[in-house]
């Protein structure tokens, strides 16, 4: 294994002193802004208070936005930079960052679109079986954008990612998520997946703080009857559009934002009892229903998809796959009626 030399052993990493809420938290982002920039000014930020942090992307940097602005490429003959052109290489990238890593000299971030992450999966697990610190830049994160088509359109991603051990994986909703995946990723010891979206995502209202957020679900519609009638589930842009159902479902509705899965299962089962409660529990997500119906239920309620996308706009992608309010209030309702009918 790589050590330190004699020279930096004695100097403390910056990573081990720092406050990062402090440092994070007062970042301005617009609203609405794509999570992946949300993500990127967040990105820019820390790499002046974390001089160890080398950013890099697989050929997509301008898309992803995993490059800092205000320093260099790091070349053949110039290693002053801070940025790297993998190129088109995920595995190969994968791999550096692991290396880089490996010194406890770097922290390495890394990027490129969900759909491709599958290439890099190896080198993923192997982060994951050292536990190396490496933080991994996913965006353009479901079949919402849009006429790139179903190549480049994730659909098993994100539940595929879950299912590695010791990777931190997190969606977030909007940029105030994004500065909670963050501090999350910068606390966590280990490597962490930022799965972040490519089309703008409004402000949510939010009914908690940064520490709420931290426990990787909690509450942001409170219902307002004694009965909670519906429980939704929901994570990234799936978020708002959950949302927009229980104001239809009415005031005994509960909406839950579920940004990690991993953060959430490590709280105590009295948080996790009291967060998942609801006569009917939904999740909605732009992905596969893997795994969601350890928190709603088999009688639960899974707004997922079931095979590849389609070229063309969001608007008629939703309509199509059925992640129109609409679309969905008529799936619970008939649920809803053939549960009954089934008792």
């Amino acid at each position: 294994m790589l050590k330190k030399s004699q020279e930096h052993s004695e100097v403390p990493s910056a990573l081990t002193k720092l406050n990062y809420q402090s440092i994070i938290e007062p970042i301005i982002c617009s609203s609405p802004i794509a999570s992946r920039w949300a993500s990127h000014e967040i990105l820019n930020t820390l790499s002046e208070y974390i001089p160890e942090m080398v950013v890099g992307s697989a050929d997509l940097s301008s898309s992803d936005g995993t490059f800092l602005r205000n320093h260099g490429f790091i070349s053949r003959n110039c290693f002053e930079g801070r940025n790297i052109k993998y190129g088109v290489r995920e595995f190969a990238m994968g791999c550096i960052a692991a290396g880089m890593s490996q010194t406890e000299l770097v922290l390495p971030v890394i990027g490129t679109f969900l759909a491709f992450a599958d290439y890099m999966r190896s080198a993923i697990r192997m982060t994951c079986l050292m536990r190396l610190k490496v933080i991994y830049h996913f965006t353009h994160d479901s079949i919402f954008v849009g006429h790139d088509g179903p190549t480049h359109q994730p659909i098993e991603q994100i539940s595929s990612l879950r299912g590695i051990p010791g990777l931190l994986v997190i969606r977030p909703a909007d940029s105030f998520e994004v500065k909670m995946a963050w501090i999350a990723a910068l606390e966590y010891k280990g490597p962490t997946a930022l799965i972040l979206s490519r089309q703008p995502l409004s402000e949510i209202n939010h009914n908690g703080s940064i520490k709420n957020a931290l426990k990787g679900a909690y509450i942001i519609k409170h219902e307002e009857t004694d009965v909670i009638e519906h429980l939704l589930l929901a994570t990234g842009s799936e978020v708002q559009l959950a949302l927009e159902v229980a104001r239809e479902l009415g005031p005994a509705t509960r909406v839950v934002s579920m940004p990690s899965w991993e953060l959430f299962d490590k709280q105590s089962n009295a948080y996790k009892k009291a967060l998942l409660q609801g006569n009917f529990k939904v999740s909605i997500e732009a992905g596969i229903e893997q795994g969601w119906h350890k928190y709603i239920g088999s009688n639960g309620i899974a707004i997922a998809l079931s095979e590849f996308g389609e070229c063309g706009s969001i608007t008629d992608l939703q309509k199509h796959f059925g992640y129109t309010t609409k679309q969905i209030l008529n799936k619970i309702m008939q649920s809803k009626v053939e549960l009954c009918a089934s008792l």
